[in-house]
């Protein structure tokens, strides 16, 4: 998650990092393509920089 964050800017990092923590912290996969899909949703256009070193 660490290395993520070095895409993202400073007034959006606890945020981002708060919507990031809700993907690796689900219980289930499913639980985890829907807070994929809305994390996209949501920083997807503005930060895409960071599915890049998720994937």
């Amino acid at each position: 998650m660490r290395s993520s964050l070095k895409f993202v800017s400073w007034k959006d990092r606890k945020e981002v990092a708060r919507d990031l923590k809700t993907i690796y912290t689900a219980k289930t996969e499913e639980d985890a393509q829907l807070a994929l899909t809305k994390f996209n949703d949501i920083w997807g256009v503005k930060n895409i920089l960071i599915f890049y070193n998720l994937g």
